[in-house]
């Protein structure tokens, strides 16, 4: 038996732990890295082992950079004032084509309330432009 009886033995932990590994790859952005932290969470939990305590130093959030329509070369601009934007930070993906809707980034934000990060977080997008860029020579 592992952990507190939860499981009831290594192939039902692997298959769990593969489940949520799958859905970890199916999702490679931001939300894969809350995803993890999660998972180990809760392996340690499974697994009988201690969780530390979980500190809070800032409330923060999230905006998703969204692509408007089809670019074949997507370029980003308003990098520079979105990074010289205190409390706010940037994820491109690096994806080689936008279609309408599709993540091309994430801006995170943190702030003393969830409020004014989300706030922030989407004021920090909203100086994001995305457009077509030129094949290289």
């Amino acid at each position: 038996r592992i952990g507190v009886g939860r499981v009831a033995d290594a192939q039902h932990l692997h298959i769990a732990l593969g489940m949520v590994i799958e859905c970890l790859a199916l999702r490679p952005e931001d939300a894969a890295v809350v995803l993890q932290q999660v998972l180990a969470l809760h392996a340690r939990a499974i697994l009988g082992l201690p969780v530390r305590e979980i500190l809070r130093y800032r409330a923060g959030a999230s905006a998703a950079v969204k692509a408007d329509r089809a670019y074949d070369i997507p370029v980003f601009t308003g990098l520079e004032e979105c990074f010289n934007t205190p409390g706010l930070d940037l994820r491109i993906f690096g994806k080689p084509v936008a279609t309408p809707g599709r993540r091309m980034g994430v801006v995170l934000a943190s702030a003393g309330h969830a409020d004014e990060a989300l706030e922030l977080a989407k004021a920090g997008r909203e100086k994001l432009r995305l457009s077509e860029g030129s094949a290289p020579d």
